[in-house]
């Protein structure tokens, strides 16, 4: 007799396919035929399984066991959700008469497992909110809504446009009272998480007593130095309006010139720091574009040599030219290319022209007063950005997808 597999919807909206109780993901078609595998695969399970599409139902062909025992609760929990999802589409209850149909007509055995009463609500709010709106592909279409564009507290976002490009600025009059008060803007892009019709989202960080916390954001569609002046001129204009004078002693980012440019022009008297990781992965990946990645992993003095390039980040910035140059002459000759980029780019600058005098160069494009710790390690300054690099991985999970629909980030913000 043939068997007919159900197919449930997850809190994503994806189609998995209930087999003998293991929920299993799509992983190709070819036809009429289905190939499945188990949702568990991260957790090293080879269960698959092969449906055959007939008459809208999914009949199973073949079956592969799994390395663990099935969950018929994960498989009703789904079933009540996408119940909940339904009546928060179809009608207009409120969500608390939404969540106790939910949960009254749940089994009491799975009960236990849905999600809390805050989860919830959150999961009704997000489905009317990306019914409720059309969602642009491109620039022009972007238009936020009213009700969008201010916050909790009725801060309104800025909406700037610079040429073929955009700015969404979101921010409060709490975090904007914050920004004064601190020492160090840290302050990073991520690009997993923006939306569609934008390059990244921005953000500024701040100490707020012993921690660090997202003060600002913005939805940008690129990343030139034009447009990074014009995200720093709206917030100037927003702490303005609030009668406060933003002018941050230390701002920290990646290696990426046309925010520390914007930020110099910005703000003046400004000290801009590099994060010390990512110095450190900029040499290592001009190891791996220079060959020696697997010189370098198997010969340990070789290694080493190499990781005094950038340990002289723990020396005072003025002390790093001439260390520098006490440490080339006993560079290995294999890493001249090495040497060299490190020198032009973050020691003693590019060389324009040589004659009897020496060599003329052009400033480094980061010369060591940016990226030494020493001085940040005795003024209380971050090193790095880990900081931030832990909440954009909190803050993809919460997202939950990548690209995803602008006004739903929004609502995030």
């Amino acid at each position: 007799m043939e068997e007919i597999c159900e197919v449930v919807f997850s809190q994503r909206n994806c189609g998995k396919l209930n087999a003998q109780g293991y929920l299993m993901v799509k992983d190709k078609r070819r036809g009429d035929e289905f190939y499945w595998r188990c949702e568990k695969k991260d957790l090293f399970c080879n269960g698959r399984a092969v449906t055959r599409l007939s008459s809208g139902h999914h009949v199973l062909v073949s079956f592969v066991e799994h390395n663990h025992s099935p969950s018929a609760s994960r498989v009703s929990v789904l079933k009540a959700m996408e119940a909940l999802k339904t009546q928060a589409r179809d009608t207009a209850n409120a969500p608390c008469q939404i969540i106790q149909a939910c949960t009254t007509s749940a089994a009491a055995e799975i009960a236990p497992c849905l999600p809390s009463a805050n989860a919830l609500r959150c999961m009704i709010r997000r489905v009317r909110k990306c019914h409720q709106y059309v969602q642009p592909r491109t620039l022009a279409e972007v238009h936020v809504p009213e009700e969008l564009q201010r916050t909790l507290d009725g801060d309104l976002a800025k909406d700037a446009v610079v040429s073929e490009d955009r700015i969404l600025l979101f921010t409060t009059r709490t975090n904007v009272d914050a920004l004064p008060h601190a020492a160090v803007w840290i302050m990073d892009g991520t690009f997993k998480t923006a939306p569609m019709a934008f390059y990244q989202t921005y953000t500024i960080h701040a100490p707020v007593g012993s921690r660090i916390f997202p003060l600002v954001y913005a939805l940008m569609s690129g990343k030139s130095q034009a447009l990074y002046k014009r995200l720093f001129e709206d917030l100037v204009d927003v702490a303005e309006e609030y009668e406060l004078r933003l002018n941050p002693q230390v701002i920290m980012t990646d290696l990426e010139l046309a925010a520390i440019n914007a930020a110099k022009s910005e703000f003046q008297g400004v000290v801009n720091k590099v994060c010390f990781f990512h110095t450190a992965q900029c040499i290592w990946r001009k190891i791996q574009s220079s060959g020696l990645a697997s010189h370098y992993s198997a010969d340990e003095r070789f290694s080493l040599k190499l990781r005094h390039l950038s340990a002289l980040a723990f020396l005072p910035a003025g002390e790093i030219p001439a260390a520098f140059d006490e440490l080339k002459l006993h560079m290995p000759e294999q890493a001249s290319e090495v040497t060299e980029w490190f020198e032009s780019t973050y020691v003693h600058g590019r060389i324009r022209r040589r004659s009897r005098a020496g060599a003329a160069r052009s400033p480094p494009l980061f010369p060591p007063s940016m990226w030494p710790v020493y001085e940040s390690m005795h003024e209380g300054y971050p090193r790095t950005q880990n900081s931030v690099e832990a909440w954009h991985r909190r803050w993809e999970t919460v997202v939950g997808k990548a690209h995803m629909s602008v006004y739903r980030l929004v609502e995030e913000f």
